[in-house]
C-alpha cells in the first residue's frame, strides 16, 4: 500500500498529480477567470481546455538553489515556533530571506535570461504537442522587475517568438507577491499583485489536490 504523505514534510518527488500544474490551474482560475476555466490536468501541455481551445504549459524558471529553499518554505509553514527558526536559518544560508511569514527567493540579479532561456526550450517542444488555438506558458520564479524590464521582455519575447512556426498567445510569470502577463498577441504587459495571504492559500490547495489524488489511488 502506497505511503501517505506527512502533513509536515515536503511532497515526494513523483506524485500522479504535478504540485506546480495544480498550483498554475488555480492561479490561473482564480485571477483571470474571464480567460481560463475548467483547465484539465494533461501532457502536452500539461493544462489544456479543449472546449475553449486552450492548452497551457507549465514550467519554472528557477535554478534549483532556490527549489530547494521553497521545498524548505513548504516545511516551515507547518513547524512550531522553535523548528520554524532553524529552517529559517536554513533558508537564509542559501541566500533567500524570510520575513514576516513572506518568501523572498535568491536574487537572480534581476534578469529575464532564464525566462528567455526557458521559453525558448519550450517553443521547441511545442511543435510537437496538440495544437491549441490558444497556447501559454506559465512559468515560476523569483524575479522582481519595474514596468521598464516588462516592457523591455515583451519586446524580447515577441522577438524570440516571431520565427517559430507554433506560438505562445501569452506568457505568464509567476513570483512571491505577484503574477507578472506578458500578452504576445496584443504586445501588451501587466502586473497583477497576490497578497501572501491568498498566495500562501493558493499553494495550500495545490499541495492538498495532490494529497487527495495521492489517496485516491492509495
Amino acid at each position: 500500500m502506497k505511503k501517505l504523505i506527512e502533513k509536515d514534510m515536503p511532497l515526494p518527488p513523483h506524485t500522479k498529480l504535478d504540485y506546480y500544474e495544480c498550483y498554475a490551474k488555480i492561479v490561473l482560475e482564480e485571477m483571470f477567470p474571464k480567460q481560463f476555466s475548467d483547465l484539465i490536468i494533461s501532457d502536452k501541455p500539461d493544462l489544456q481546455n479543449a472546449k475553449l481551445s486552450i492548452g497551457i504549459e507549465v514550467t519554472s524558471s528557477e535554478n534549483s538553489s532556490q527549489k530547494e529553499v521553497e521545498g524548505l518554505y513548504t516545511k516551515w509553514s507547518y513547524q512550531n515556533n522553535d523548528k520554524k527558526e532553524r529552517i529559517r536559518e536554513q533558508i537564509e544560508k542559501r541566500g533567500a530571506k524570510l520575513m514576516n511569514g513572506v518568501l523572498s527567493g535568491i536574487p537572480e540579479h534581476d534578469s529575464f535570461d532564464r525566462i528567455y532561456d526557458t521559453l525558448n526550450r519550450k517553443l521547441e517542444k511545442l511543435k510537437d504537442y496538440e495544437l491549441f488555438e490558444k497556447q501559454y506558458l506559465f512559468t515560476f520564479s523569483s524575479i522582481y522587475t519595474t514596468p521598464t524590464m516588462r516592457e523591455e521582455a515583451l519586446f524580447e519575447m515577441r522577438r524570440i517568438c516571431e520565427p517559430a512556426s507554433s506560438k505562445f498567445y501569452g506568457i505568464y510569470v509567476l513570483v512571491p507577491g505577484s503574477i507578472y502577463v506578458f500578452d504576445l498577441a496584443n504586445n501588451t504587459t501587466c502586473e497583477k499583485k497576490i497578497t501572501f495571504d491568498i498566495q500562501h492559500f493558493q499553494a495550500q490547495r495545490a499541495r492538498e489536490m495532490v494529497e487527495q489524488e495521492e489517496k485516491s489511488i492509495g
